[in-house]
């Protein structure tokens, strides 16, 4: 087994945002991009390019145990059935909180907690949300290419920490009623 490579322990100033989006977290840019690509996920229209939200190079670490490499891959993955493209909106409900860390090599590092109500597109669910824990977690920092991202902005780290059997669950148990 090989030695574990130890890195150096860094000091870094943390802000929290608690509840909805107002003033105060939109003068932050990490906390502004966020409820900006909050707001497109929780329309569920993702026909916009990935680039304005992901980095060419960005990963994300699905609480599954899958990894994307790249932020095509990323978006193709987020309007496909398999995560947000069964569902017609999502709706946020106890936005719990919303932490800011800095001191990432890209940028900031943004861990969000809040519940979401999955609503199926019509005839999946009956119009009735599913609601569902989740936490994530964003490193974000300027745009890689520029001309790209929001606000200058993009994400370059991505990780769910969230029960997506839930959702399945609950759809195949509606489609047997």
């Amino acid at each position: 087994m090989s030695a574990i490579t130890r890195g150096p322990t860094l000091t870094s100033t943390a802000i929290t945002h608690y509840g909805e989006w107002n003033s105060e977290s939109r003068a932050i840019p990490a906390l502004a991009f966020f409820e900006k690509y909050d707001a497109v996920v929780q329309s569920c229209d993702f026909s916009g390019p990935f680039h304005d939200w992901f980095a060419p190079s960005a990963h994300f670490f699905v609480n599954t145990g899958v990894t994307y490499h790249s932020g095509a891959e990323i978006w193709e993955w987020m309007k496909s059935p398999a995560l947000f493209g069964t569902y017609s909106k999502l709706v946020p409900e106890n936005r719990i909180s919303t932490v800011i860390l800095g001191g990432h090599e890209k940028g900031d590092r943004l861990i969000h907690q809040q519940d979401m109500v999955f609503f199926a597109r019509e005839g999946e669910g009956k119009e009735v949300g599913i609601p569902v824990r989740r936490t994530i977690e964003f490193v974000s920092g300027p745009s890689e290419v520029v001309g790209q991202g929001v606000d200058g902005l993009q994400y370059f780290v991505g990780k769910t920490f969230w029960d997506t059997n839930v959702l399945t669950k609950e759809l195949a148990r509606r489609a047997a009623l």
